[in-house]
């Protein structure tokens, strides 16, 4: 697509470039999947598409000068660096929803400088060698970089003036689907199971009750959200007095086995 349309020819380059499109967005994909066999000994739908994704991204600087080669290596490459970055983020825990930067920007980055030691002969440019256009595609990195930093940081100063970066606490976790537009963006499942557990802890931090077996974070968080979607969440906790408005959701919710577990949990009247 845009790799082999940005040659605006239909030839040898045009060619040349949609192969080791598909041939780098391959590799990438059997990269990670490898990964995360080593990993988590089992490979996901979303590893395949992380890799697609970094092969691409990583072949793109590249499509016009490297050979199917040098598009395994960027895709195995690719794959490698944006898994760790990815890993990096979790350890650091900045926010990248999406993995934008470590996906994108790493594999964008990577693309631009490692291009240089995979060139076909003939389409490096004339007077140059591997070190010297190194040091060019590292000087145009460090442009972008700083083109890109500058511009963002304007515009989130502009848009925090203007409306405000981020929701409060229950409204990021009611989605901003719902809060800002009184819509639903997916129609998950709730998780009855992790709702009754999310009351309980929050009972139990106030010592009514002994804490409720270990529910996965992830879980306890969509689980949050519907209560702030049903109105029975206020200022980020469960008050009391909407114990027994949720106890009666999860019943009529046809979960019998997550609302009796919900009700031994309950707060002992008196």
């Amino acid at each position: 697509g845009f790799n082999a349309g940005s040659s605006l020819t239909s030839g040898v380059k045009t060619a040349q470039a949609l192969t080791v499109t598909q041939v780098a967005a391959a590799a990438g994909a059997l990269a990670w999947i490898c990964i995360e066999a080593v990993q988590h000994r089992k490979a996901t739908g979303l590893g395949i598409a992380s890799g697609i994704l970094a092969g691409l991204v990583v072949i793109t600087p590249a499509a016009g000068v490297v050979p199917p080669a040098g598009a395994v290596a960027l895709g195995f490459i690719a794959s490698g660096l944006c898994y760790g970055a990815i890993l990096l983020k979790n350890r650091l825990g900045y926010d990248d929803s999406l993995d934008v930067f470590g996906i994108h920007g790493i594999a964008g980055i990577a693309g631009a400088l490692l291009l240089t030691f995979f060139i076909r002969a003939g389409d490096m440019p004339a007077g140059r060698d591997t070190v010297s256009q190194f040091a060019v595609q590292a000087l145009g990195v460090a442009a972008t970089i700083g083109y890109a930093a500058g511009i963002t940081i304007v515009l989130v100063i502009l848009v925090q003036k203007a409306f405000g970066l981020r929701l409060g606490t229950t409204g990021e976790m009611a989605g901003m689907d719902h809060e800002l537009h009184g819509e639903h963006g997916y129609g998950l499942r709730t998780d009855y199971g992790a709702l009754a557990a999310l009351v309980a802890l929050f009972e139990a931090r106030s010592g009514r009750n002994p804490a409720p077996a270990e529910v996965p974070e992830d879980r306890l968080v969509g689980a949050t959200a519907a209560l702030v979607e049903r109105g029975d969440l206020a200022d980020g906790l469960p008050p009391g007095a909407n114990h027994d408005r949720i106890a009666s959701w999860l019943a009529e919710a046809a979960v019998p086995a997550e609302a009796g577990w919900f009700e031994s949990m309950r707060i002992p009247s008196g």
